[in-house]
């Protein structure tokens, strides 16, 4: 948030998980990156063409700044479905946060999201949920 006068500057994020189809062969990862990022270009022509229409009534809109995609099932991240209703979570048991994400744990050998946790699991105890 950046303070101008009295003016406050607010970023709205807003979140979209697609799964892109499996490719075989050589160059397996680049097609699935050219797939999502025209899935990508296809939602920011939507959204910039509906825009108008929902932010013209909103005075002092400053528009779209920025996109980016994530592969959120990569080996590396701290990543995982839940084990109960499969959405997408990560860790915050493990290092590596994915802010974009929203949180759980493993217990046992399943990972759960806070929905799913037991209520008297330590995540409860702190301001996440």
């Amino acid at each position: 948030m950046v303070q101008k006068g009295n003016k406050r500057t607010y970023m709205l994020k807003f979140r979209y998980l697609i799964e892109v189809p499996e490719n075989e062969g050589i160059g397996a990862d680049a097609r699935r990156m050219q797939y999502a990022q025209q899935i990508a270009k296809q939602i920011r022509t939507d959204i910039d063409t509906n825009l108008e229409s929902v932010l013209g009534r909103i005075p002092n809109h400053l528009g779209w700044q920025s996109s980016n995609i994530t592969v959120i099932d990569g080996e590396y991240l701290n990543s995982g479905r839940c084990a109960v209703c499969g959405m997408w979570v990560t860790d915050v048991d493990k290092p590596g946060l994915l802010d974009d994400l929203k949180r759980g744990a493993t217990v046992g050998q399943r990972l759960l999201c806070w929905e799913h946790l037991p209520r008297d699991h330590w995540f409860f105890a702190n301001e996440y949920t």
